[in-house]
């Protein structure tokens, strides 16, 4: 294959600025005091370029070494790095970071590439993360941090840095930012990678925060919006499958955070509802704040800090008050709300119209009536609204807002339902439209919200009224059929006259008080009728099985 001269000169040009770069890899030279350098060559004045030289290891052995210091790192730098002076090589990043990313990027590339194990190792790879930030190089900050909380869980800057991370997968996800693939070897060449190979990176994001510290402050949100982002790549991006795994993240998001503190519902002593955050916090301060003081403090409940989900900004003092407590145990619920409301729009937004399966439209229903469940109430109009402890704004707005979808689908639903069942009965088709008009009473029983309502109570109307011209129709029908097939014996015509038989007997099986509320004068001569099809059809069955082939 040729290559054209301007793209000869392209990837020429990139492999000569990989030459300054600062991400090689270099020999770790060990978490022990300095070793000093015996030899030194291929450096210019100010000790950049390669450096081949030789190093005492540990066991006192000359090795050789290898290390590209690039245009723009001081002296002193990379003089603190061959005496492996890491406090020094890290101040002193820092200090650069501000004029000169490129010394900066270099000493904090140093730190974790060659004193991995160093008390110096944690600072060095949150100092890379702030780089790769300032550099906008979202992806590989959210990395670097990635490998600081991973590795030292007990650190104590741990959870603001976890904090960092979910700042940048928010970025990903709000501001619809593209992924950066970073050339080999160098650190100031990147090329941005289209979205349709990056749409199932931003939930992993959120799933690595969540897999750090599954329990944590952090996961209820983190796991909640990896189904938003989920959401937002169904279709185009995601494929039209993809609202499973939405479903899948929220539904974790509910099972696992939401609170399982249930009490008696005073209205309804039989049923048990979910204890509010105020309640919560009362009995946790009245079992643990021996002072009666309204605080707990890190030092006498350690336990509380680490599993009731507060931040930096709650626990940066070391103590915690009872509304701080309130107010995180309100947001956790209110995250798992979330979720539970998301399942239901996630299944509606994949849901067909009336005329075709219904199976998603059925479970997006389940999915807004457990929200329902969990967090209103009806009231005396028969309308639902946010139980006590569950009634702020979000609330206030997305429980009605369930009650409508769910009557919008249902709506849907019966126009499907009535559509099908008026197919039926044009093709006289009788049981299956029977069936399809009591779908349309079923799912329009219960009286809807506003103008809805209105149109309810038309189409069940309609239901209603087509059951008593139904069954008159089937009726006569039946016993049209009956005379046909009475006809059709007499002329020896013996299957034409089972057929239609059959289909008498079906259309005139109905119970006596159906007969009499839909077609009173048919009443008794039906019944007649259905008894002595019963006997033509045995009698025919034997007639057509003589006349086959063997038949005696």
């Amino acid at each position: 294959m040729r290559i054209s001269r301007w793209a000869y000169i392209t990837l020429v040009g990139i492999l000569f600025t990989g030459c300054f770069a600062t991400n090689q890899k270099r020999p770790s030279s060990g978490t022990g005091k300095s070793k000093p350098i015996i030899g030194r060559k291929n450096t210019d004045s100010e000790g950049r370029g390669l450096q081949i030289g030789k190093r005492v290891n540990e066991k006192g052995e000359e090795v050789p070494f290898y290390q590209y210091v690039p245009r723009g790192v001081p002296k002193n730098l990379s003089d603190a790095i061959e005496n492996s002076e890491v406090a020094k090589v890290l101040e002193m990043a820092r200090k650069e970071r501000e004029n000169n990313t490129r010394a900066a990027l270099f000493g904090a590339n140093w730190v974790v590439d060659n004193k991995p194990h160093s008390k110096y190792a944690p600072d060095g790879y949150i100092l890379l993360g702030e780089i790769y930030e300032d550099m906008k190089l979202y992806s590989y900050a959210f990395k670097a941090y990635g490998e600081m909380v991973r590795r030292w869980p007990e650190h104590e800057k741990r959870q603001k840095i976890m904090e960092r991370q979910l700042a940048i997968a928010d970025k990903f996800k709000n501001e619809n930012l593209a992924y950066k693939w970073k050339l080999p070897y160098q650190d100031t060449l990147f090329i941005p990678i289209p979205r349709i190979f990056t749409h199932r990176r931003t939930p992993s994001l959120y799933g690595q925060i969540v897999t750090n510290a599954p329990f944590g402050p952090l996961a209820a949100e983190s796991q909640f919006k990896a189904g938003e982002t989920h959401e937002k790549a169904i279709g185009f991006w995601g494929g039209p499958d993809r609202y499973r795994e939405a479903v899948a993240a929220y539904q974790l998001a509910a099972d696992r955070y939401g609170r399982r503190d249930m009490k008696a519902d005073k209205e309804s002593p039989l049923l048990a509802t979910l204890e509010t955050a105020e309640s919560v916090a009362n009995r946790t301060f009245g079992a643990l704040d021996t002072n009666k003081d309204g605080k707990l403090t890190l030092k006498e409940n350690p336990d509380v800090f680490r599993w009731y989900g507060f931040k930096a900004k709650e626990t940066g003092d070391g103590v915690i008050t009872k509304d701080e407590m309130v107010l995180v145990l309100r947001n956790r619920e209110k995250q798992a709300a979330q979720a539970r409301f998301h399942i239901g729009k996630v299944l509606e937004s994949r849901s067909s119209d009336g005329l075709y399966d219904q199976t998603l439209a059925e479970k997006s229903i389940e999915a807004y009536e457990v929200f329902l469940s969990f967090y209103a109430k009806k009231n005396l109009k028969s309308q639902y609204e946010p139980r006590s402890g569950f009634d702020d704004p979000w609330f206030t707005k997305h429980v009605p807002l369930a009650e409508q979808r769910i009557d919008t689908m249902r709506l849907e639903q019966a126009r499907g339902f009535l559509a099908i069942a008026e197919f039926y009965e044009k093709k006289s088709e009788w049981t299956a439209a029977q069936k399809y008009y009591s779908e349309v009473n079923r799912v329009t029983q219960s009286e809807m919200r506003g103008d809805q309502d209105a149109n309810r109570q038309k189409i069940n109307a309609r239901a209603n009224a087509a059951f008593g011209r139904l069954f008159r129709k089937r009726i006569e029908s039946a016993v049209s059929d009956y005379q046909a097939a009475k006809a059709a014996n007499r002329s020896s015509q013996y299957e034409k006259a089972l057929r239609l038989y059959r289909r008498a007997h079906v259309g005139l099986s109905l119970r006596r008080g159906v007969l009499d509320q839909y077609a009173p004068a048919f009443t008794d001569e039906a019944l007649r009728m259905r008894a002595r099809t019963e006997e033509d059809m045995r009698r025919l069955d034997g007639v057509i099985a003589r006349q086959r082939p063997g038949g005696k």
